[in-house]
C-alpha cells in the first residue's frame, strides 16, 4: 500500500474518532468512572448460545502451555517477554473489573490491561500454525476467535485486554524468532 494512502487513511480514521466516538458526541454515554468499551457494544450476541468456558480453566490452559514451551524454545522466550510486559502493565494501570457482578460479589479482579489467557492461547496457535496442517490451524483459530468473543462479551476482559494480548504476544514471538 502507497504511504500516502495509509497516511491518509489513518488520518481519516482519527477524524472519525475525535468527531464520532469521541466522548464529546451527545449519543455516546459518558460516564467518567466507567470505562466504555466500544467494541463490545458492536459485537453480535451468540455468546449465550455456546459456553467457551472450558478454555478459562487454568488447569487446561496451564497444561497445554508448559508442554508447548518445553518443547519450543522461541515460544518459551517470547511467552517470558509476554509475562513480563503484562506483569509491568498491572502494575502502571489498574482498570475497573468489567463485570458489575464483580463488585457485588468482592471479586478482586486485578490482572486487566493485557489478558494472560491470550497471551497463553496465542502462543499455543502459533505453535498449532506452526506444527499442524492447515485445516487443524484453521479449526484452531475459529475456535479461538470465538473464545476471545465470549470473554469479552461475558465481561472477562475489555476488548482492548485482548487486543494488547494478541499484540504483546505475537509481537514478543517476531522478537524471538
Amino acid at each position: 500500500m502507497n504511504k500516502y494512502i495509509l497516511t491518509f487513511v489513518i488520518l481519516l480514521l482519527d477524524h472519525i474518532h475525535q468527531n464520532i466516538f469521541s466522548s464529546k458526541n451527545k449519543f455516546i454515554n459518558y460516564n467518567p468512572h466507567k470505562i466504555n468499551d466500544n467494541f463490545l457494544r458492536i459485537l453480535p450476541d451468540f455468546t449465550r448460545k455456546i459456553n467457551m468456558s472450558i478454555l478459562n480453566n487454568y488447569a487446561l490452559l496451564t497444561g497445554i502451555s508448559v508442554y508447548v514451551l518445553l518443547v519450543d524454545d522461541v515460544l518459551q522466550r517470547a511467552f517470558i517477554i509476554s509475562r513480563t510486559i503484562r506483569i509491568i502493565a498491572i502494575y502502571l494501570v489498574q482498570f475497573p473489573n468489567p463485570n458489575d457482578k464483580a463488585y457485588i460479589e468482592r471479586l478482586r479482579v486485578h490482572d486487566l490491561i493485557v489478558s494472560g489467557h491470550t497471551i497463553n492461547w496465542n502462543l499455543i496457535y502459533i505453535y498449532i500454525y506452526n506444527n499442524f496442517n492447515y485445516k487443524i490451524s484453521s479449526s484452531c483459530l475459529i475456535i479461538l476467535a470465538l473464545y476471545y468473543i465470549y470473554i469479552i462479551k461475558h465481561k472477562h476482559h475489555y476488548s482492548i485486554d485482548v487486543f494488547f494480548g494478541l499484540y504483546v504476544s505475537y509481537t514478543s514471538y517476531l522478537i524471538c524468532k
